[in-house]
């Protein structure tokens, strides 16, 4: 009788999840066709149909609007949430404009070169203090997409006064501005981070996960910064039945603070609840969690389960050219393959690619495993 009630439970609780994310999907597609609308009728009222209809352009040429309408629109997005960031009282941790970085080290802004392309912009914040009022952190989020929106009139404005390149860079830009602006407005999860909407909604709805998405957000911003997962405020919360996305989020910070700081029961622990809660993960997820759950069992001495997962991951292992792939397959050598030389290369390709990994934080923690394992070969 107990079991047919916690399915009737389970079965309800989804699908109140999917109405609501069905109404936050509606509303959002309410909102951009009420803007698009407007900017339709903007675009009938000062002729910018016909204006367009003037301009040549190639495929190539289209193209190539594409690429510079993408690239200043992902910055707009950044420059909104610095913007909206400071009004709201939030601390600059690193701000991204393609090469140029600035890190906050020690208080001060540092501009450094970042030739990595993983990010074309970046504007990671965190709140000065904790519980700040709830219009300043949905004014932060909800930043990025504001100037969007705006910018997306103002290009449009730009373009009816200028001519041939400009004023198709204008157009393309104004275009891109508003549909990113309305997709970033639609409440969904990627890889475990979820879209401004999704915060901006629970934010609205549900102030609960709001502040779980806005916790993650800021730790996730915070090891992009360099801040090693050590000194993350995270710990492995009591396990539940039921576990959502962002739980599992929560363990694997938690996983990666014990690796920092050598505690084998939480790591271990840690890994055990990611491999038991699998099935949670998309499939774009998976490979990540597999190579943890890989490394653990190197460390552990369970070969068998090394095996396995490395063979469920080993294609997109052996294409990684990143220092966390490279831990693993240094690891792995050590512990299963017993190939020294193998480990050696592995573990200096990956040191040598140390500062291109995007997540600062936690590439300082990479440097460091890799490091403990060429000393483990030194003494032998």
């Amino acid at each position: 009788m107990g079991e047919k009630r916690e399915k009737k439970d389970s079965g309800e609780k989804k699908i109140r999840k999917y109405f609501n994310f069905i109404s936050k999907l509606l509303v959002s597609t309410a909102v951009g066709f009420l803007f698009g609308l407007f900017v339709v009728l903007l675009m009938e009222r000062f002729s910018l149909f016909k204006k367009m209809q003037e301009i040549n352009f190639t495929f190539l040429s289209a193209l190539i609007y594409i690429m510079l309408a993408l690239f200043i629109n992902i910055n707009i997005h950044e420059l909104g949430h610095l913007v909206f960031g400071k009004l709201a009282g939030y601390k600059l941790i690193s701000y991204r404009f393609s090469i140029f970085t600035w890190n906050n080290e020690n208080g001060k802004m540092k501009l450094s070169l970042q030739f990595n392309q993983a990010y074309s912009g970046l504007c990671a914040m965190i709140p000065q203090k904790k519980g700040t009022a709830k219009i300043a952190d949905l004014l932060f989020y909800a930043g990025g997409i504001i100037f969007e929106m705006l910018f997306s009139i103002i290009f449009l404005i730009a373009f009816l006064y200028t001519e041939g390149f400009w004023a198709a860079l204008f157009f393309f830009t104004a275009i891109i501005s508003f549909v990113t602006g309305i997709i970033n407005l639609i409440p969904f999860q990627s890889a475990n981070i979820p879209s401004d909407g999704k915060i901006i909604w629970s934010f609205l709805f549900n102030r609960s996960v709001a502040d779980e998405l806005i916790e993650l957000s800021d730790l996730g911003s915070q090891l992009v910064a360099g801040v090693p997962p050590a000194e993350l405020k995270v710990s492995l919360a009591a396990t539940t039945e039921e576990l959502d996305s962002n739980d599992l989020s929560f363990v694997y910070l938690a996983y990666l603070k014990a690796l920092d700081e050598d505690d084998q029961d939480t790591y271990q622990e840690a890994a055990r609840i990611l491999e038991e809660n699998i099935a949670l993960y998309p499939s774009y997820s998976l490979p990540g969690i597999y190579y943890e759950i890989c490394f653990t069992a190197c460390i552990s001495g369970d070969e068998e389960k090394a095996r396995e997962y490395y063979q469920k991951v080993r294609k997109t292992l052996e294409k990684d050219r990143d220092i966390n792939g490279f831990r693993v397959k240094a690891y792995y050598e050590y512990y299963i393959n017993k190939d020294r030389e193998k480990v050696l290369a592995c573990a200096q390709s990956g040191l040598a690619v140390k500062d291109k990994y995007p997540l600062k934080g936690q590439a300082i923690l990479e440097e460091k495993l890799i490091k403990k394992l060429l000393a483990k070969l030194e003494v032998e």
